[in-house]
């Protein structure tokens, strides 16, 4: 049974990533699909090399090798953690199938355990990303002995699972608090905070990276008594990775004993959580006059209160809209140093004007609103299908819901880039007209992505959108439009301006964004229709 519930999960998984709508027989290229993941993980394991030989060469040389582990390991179980704990969450306790698996003749503990094993794979990359570089700047810098090939692979074998165990604990909290409020929005806000708390944190750590590192080494001794004083398992941890047998086998047991007390918990609620009874507000009638609205606007209402209600779906596709009132606020503060830095560079408005572009459609890539849209549906999808409305309305309502969370944004930070580097006039009025060009691109290029790429037997959202092929592609596509746009500008700058550039760029856009609606509005009704 334990090894039928496995491959019943990794299946799930795969086919999500790999696999369109098998009603319509297509499927996408998995070994493409398999080198895109490749590369994405080896671009992360690069930022953290290159992070790991900052702090490796002055810790060995002081002596320290444990607390660069300690360190390294402290950043990798961090990640793992952020990585894991939604999912765990979701993939536990939300899944669509628990009722179902629960009514079989199944111990619930199995399928707990068949679920975590297939989110430990999650974490495990999350963490590998980080570990492998790590141990591999340490091999050229640091002394390793023969013991210390055999420790540190099982270390990063291991630790995931130290990672998974306290998203466990944080994801079972969530299945115990979140359930108790009535309101699916603020379900959303709250865990939308939370992660955006987390990526502030992330990106203030990431831009003072060069302190820290510096302050970590001028005071290495004192940091290594504190962290044997006070986070005494982080120093084994650390002692563990550099090789020590003793502290080794502290580990292990210390991981091991965590992770089974964690399991025993969470096992012994896991059907009051998983099944249990859903706080429900009571609904007290009200007499008003009821306005008849257009299709039109109820399909729009449809799609935001669907945006709203579903944690993963706000989640993965809002932080780009965050990340561009941030941008926009950090140019109201820093701007005039940025454009004293550059002051002296003759003609360099233009090309700030034209970077400064390229910054906000590349954070408007990070809203992927459409491309999980028609696989969010899953096996509601009749319901749209069975609607008395043209196929047109449909679609187009997606592309609204994308074009106003992203487009005003957007439009607000190339308002504040243009008046912070005041360029030319022709390159002033562009910024943000290719701003708002640019997303209605990415909106319809995610649609019709999705539409060729449908997933719709998911059994929980945020493995449908954060694992979802299409908002792979439909991202990478735009990174290739972005990256041609880029090269074309530095071919040409010698006999181009960048107000001319940016007219070019956006009339591009707008017109690959009107041949795919177009194709959207004709054959992507029909293909709507068969899913």
């Amino acid at each position: 049974m334990f090894k039928a519930l496995m491959k019943k999960q990794l299946s799930e998984l795969m086919a999500l990533m790999f696999r369109a709508n098998s009603k319509r027989g297509n499927s996408t290229n998995t070994a493409v699909y398999i080198v895109i993941m490749v590369v994405l993980a080896g671009l992360m394991a690069v930022i953290f090399f290159m992070l790991s030989l900052a702090m490796c060469a002055p810790l060995v040389e002081a002596g320290l090798d444990w607390l660069y582990f300690a360190m390294t390991v402290g950043l990798s179980t961090v990640l793992g953690i952020f990585g894991s704990v939604f999912s765990t969450y979701s993939g536990v306790y939300e899944a669509k199938d628990n009722e179902l698996l629960l009514s079989l003749p199944i111990k619930p503990g199995m399928i707990l355990i068949v679920r975590l094993l297939a989110i430990y794979v999650m974490t495990f990359i999350f963490e590998a990303v980080a570990l492998v570089p790590a141990g591999i700047a340490y091999m050229i810098f640091g002394d390793p002995g023969v013991l210390w090939f055999v420790i540190f692979p099982v270390m990063v074998i291991l630790l995931p699972m130290l990672a998974l165990a306290i998203s466990c604990i944080l994801g079972w909290l969530l299945a115990l608090i979140i359930p108790r409020i009535n309101s699916k929005s603020v379900k959303s806000l709250i865990t939308l905070l939370i992660s955006v708390v987390f990526l502030a944190a992330y990106f203030v750590f990431y831009s003072r990276i060069n302190t820290l590192l510096q302050y970590v080494v001028t005071n290495s001794e004192s940091i290594g008594e504190t962290v044997k004083g006070g986070l005494y398992p982080l120093y084994c941890i650390g002692r563990a990775a550099e090789g020590d047998p003793l502290s080794f086998a502290i580990v292990v047991l210390f991981v091991v004993l965590v992770f089974a007390l964690i399991y025993v918990l969470l096992s012994r609620n896991f059907i009051k959580i998983a099944v249990g009874k859903r706080s429900v507000s009571r609904a007290r009638y009200v007499k008003k006059p009821v306005k008849a609205g257009s299709a039109d606007s109820a399909l729009l209402k449809k799609e935001f209160s669907h945006y709203i209600s579903s944690t993963p779906y706000m989640l993965n596709c809002s932080l780009g809209s965050v990340l561009l009132i941030v941008a926009a606020v950090a140019l109201v503060i820093k701007g005039g140093d940025i454009v004293n830095m550059f002051s002296e560079i003759e003609g360099i408005e233009g090309v700030m004007a034209v970077i400064a572009c390229a910054c906000v459609a590349f954070i408007i890539t990070m809203n992927p609103i459409t491309a999980p849209s028609i696989t969010l549906e899953g096996n509601t999808l009749w319901l749209l299908q069975s609607l008395p409305v043209d196929g047109k309305k449909v679609l187009m309502s997606k592309i609204r819901l994308h074009m106003i969370l992203t487009a005003p944004a957007a439009f607000i930070c190339s308002v504040v880039a243009m008046v912070v580097l005041r360029p030319e006039p022709l390159a002033a009025v562009m910024m943000p007209l290719f701003s708002v060009a640019f997303t209605l691109f990415c909106a319809s290029l995610g649609l019709i992505v999705n539409l060729f790429m449908p997933k719709l037997d998911w059994t929980n959202e945020t493995v449908a959108v954060k694992q979802s092929g299409s908002v792979l592609v439909s991202m990478l596509a735009e990174y290739v439009v972005l990256i041609a746009f880029g090269v074309l500008y530095f071919v040409t700058v010698a006999f181009v301006s960048a107000g001319i550039f940016l007219l070019i760029s956006t009339l591009s856009v707008s017109v690959i964004s009107v041949l795919i609606i177009r194709f959207l509005f004709t054959k992507g009704v029909k293909m709507l229709a068969e899913l």
